[in-house]
């Protein structure tokens, strides 16, 4: 599990995101929010629609238990 920090471009500016690598695999992109972090898109078996984590950590466990599956 590794976390990868870069910058997403959005329409008005651009803003910090995190990649999320399992297995050497992108399993999803992750921008921060106000309360944590919101998964803006996962891969595989993280593909699941408006995932929410207050940390980087929870959402590490995350990732890890739905690869582990």
């Amino acid at each position: 599990m590794s976390f990868t920090e870069v910058c997403a471009a959005t329409r008005q500016a651009s803003e910090d995101a995190h990649l999320v690598f399992a297995d050497q695999c992108l399993a999803a992109v992750l921008l921060p929010t106000e309360q944590g972090w919101f998964m803006q898109a996962g891969f595989g078996p993280c593909d699941h629609e408006a995932m929410f984590f207050d940390t980087l950590s929870s959402a590490a466990d995350w990732v890890q238990e739905r690869f582990a599956e």
